[in-house]
């Protein structure tokens, strides 16, 4: 009889100050996440960059490297797991650069415009929580005093612009890309040009 042999580590912790830690644990071949960052003393960016940080940290820039060729294998690649290459088309990358480029800096934008708007905080939120996973997993040095310009491609090193595969290390935009990729496949699928030019082995149901 088959028996499943199933992963279990010891937790571990990362402790950025006292007001912000993350947990991790692997049990039964689930991962375990726990993250906290609520310093009195910091604005709900400060904090929401805090935890994304930690998460970045806990998570470890190896396992979202994995979870980047993972994406670019099953829905570019279209190979499943256990394929053999996850190095995707040039061309495919070079599209999906391009579209996620724009729709960034297009997203940065209007959540300034629209900085004083319910809606908009709560992305500006989540656009701090991506930048802190990138910055943790990328082992940086963590921001301090977190402010809006922080969130701009153009204000970042242009390398952050790029995507990586493989072993390449990991990107501002392939943290983007992992959270935004099924809008971007959709974006895609609309453009017949990508798909016949740029996505030849990209199949859509």
């Amino acid at each position: 009889m088959y028996t499943p042999k199933f992963k279990n580590t010891k937790p571990t912790e990362y402790v950025l100050d006292e007001y912000t830690r993350g947990f991790a644990q692997c049990v039964d071949n689930n991962w375990n996440y726990a993250v906290y960052a609520q310093n009195p003393g910091v604005s709900i960016y400060q904090n929401e960059y805090n935890a994304g940080y930690v998460q970045g940290k806990v998570q470890t820039g190896k396992t979202i490297r994995a979870t980047r060729n993972n994406t670019w294998r099953w829905y570019v690649l279209d190979e499943g797991p256990g394929a053999d290459s996850v190095t995707p088309p040039p061309a495919a990358v070079e599209a999906a650069v391009k579209c996620l480029n724009d729709n960034y800096d297009y997203l940065v934008d209007w959540a300034y415009r629209n900085r004083s708007d319910e809606k908009a905080q709560g992305i500006i939120r989540l656009m701090y929580r991506m930048l802190g996973i990138y910055h943790g997993a990328a082992d940086k040095a963590p921001v301090k005093d977190v402010k809006f310009d922080d969130l701009r491609l153009a204000d970042m090193d242009p390398e952050e612009r790029k995507m990586h595969s493989g072993d390449e290390p990991l990107t501002f935009i392939d943290i983007y890309f992992i959270n935004g990729q099924m809008d971007l496949w959709d974006a895609a699928a609309r453009r017949s040009d990508w798909l016949s030019t740029r996505w030849p082995r990209m199949t859509r149901t």
